[in-house]
């Protein structure tokens, strides 16, 4: 199946400042401005299909700081991850998580910002597609 990513909600493994790891899951789906925008504007679509039940969902509080994971690959390369799979996205990055929902435009504003050399979507999954930084610059 053909995707639209620039009208997905994806999510992306992600922490906030000053906190270490997690002993248990994080039952909410964190988010920002942009993916509440997508959201509020009804053009949109929820990629993933595998979430666990009992989620809830909220935007980020305007004095953390988000920081999203990023996927790096044999040769040293940097990617930012938007899953369409909770399982795979736990698969990587363990099973005590934090995610939020991720709309393809945070995607490329953070992998421009950190210097990513691309973003793949749906990491660890047979639709997986690696788009190399240097087509939105």
């Amino acid at each position: 199946m053909q995707i639209d990513i620039r009208k997905a909600i994806f999510i992306t493994p992600m922490g906030y400042d000053s906190e270490g790891p997690l002993s248990e899951p994080d039952m909410m789906l964190h988010g920002g401005q942009a993916e509440a925008d997508l959201i509020d504007s009804g053009d949109y679509y929820f990629a993933v299909k595998d979430l666990p039940e009992g989620f809830d969902t909220g935007v980020a509080s305007g004095n953390k700081i988000m920081h999203f994971e990023t996927i790096k690959s044999p040769d040293g390369k940097r990617f930012f991850p938007l899953f369409d799979s909770y399982n795979a996205a736990t698969h990587i990055f363990g099973k005590n998580i934090r995610v939020s929902m991720t709309c393809f435009d945070t995607a490329v504003k953070f992998a421009k910002s950190d210097f990513l050399d691309g973003i793949v979507v749906c990491p660890g999954t047979p639709g997986q597609q690696i788009l190399d930084i240097s087509q939105f610059l």
